[in-house]
């Protein structure tokens, strides 16, 4: 079983994650309640944060060269790299 830096199985945090684009549904047949999904967000950025120290290690794990890392979208600032990098017209790429 694969398990994340604090233990916890992997298999869980991607159930969970997967929920997202079928909350409607869920809650149309009573598989959720409104107030759960309200909490989805919430609950997904709690679980984001809990496995960010996780993130290096699968970086480091498939072990991508660096120059296929410096892409615009890979930075906080990507939409002022995008236009920088394409040409435009009238102002926008």
């Amino acid at each position: 079983m694969t398990v994340t830096s604090d233990g916890s199985p992997l298999w869980r945090d991607r159930q969970f994650v997967l929920l997202g684009p079928h909350t409607g549904e869920l809650l149309a047949h009573g598989l959720l309640t409104p107030e759960q999904v309200h909490q989805l967000p919430h609950a997904l950025d709690a679980l984001y944060a809990r496995r960010a120290t996780d993130l290096l290690l699968l970086t480091d794990a498939f072990a991508i060269p660096e120059a296929l890392l410096d892409v615009p979208a890979a930075f906080p600032d990507f939409i002022d790299r995008y236009t920088a990098l394409a040409p435009t017209a009238g102002g926008h790429p």
